[in-house]
């Protein structure tokens, strides 16, 4: 088995958290395959659907903070 369908076949459980904030799914696509995620639910989802989650919590706190940086200095 080539390494990329290994990668590709590898899952992980997750739950993304339901509140009133965020009650929507959540939609990802990764290599042409897409994936909607109902929140509150435990779904299997291989691991590079979680490495875009993990990458758009990084990206939002990166962009958080720059809105912070850039507010303090009015």
């Amino acid at each position: 088995m080539s390494q990329q369908k290994q990668i590709d076949s590898q899952t992980q459980t997750i739950r993304l958290p339901l509140d009133r904030n965020h009650k929507e799914d959540v939609f990802v696509a990764v290599n042409g395959q897409t994936y909607l995620i109902q929140r509150g639910q435990e779904v299997t989802v291989p691991v590079a659907v979680v490495q875009v989650l993990k990458n758009k919590e990084a990206m939002l706190q990166t962009a958080l903070n720059y809105e912070q940086a850039v507010a303090a200095k009015q």
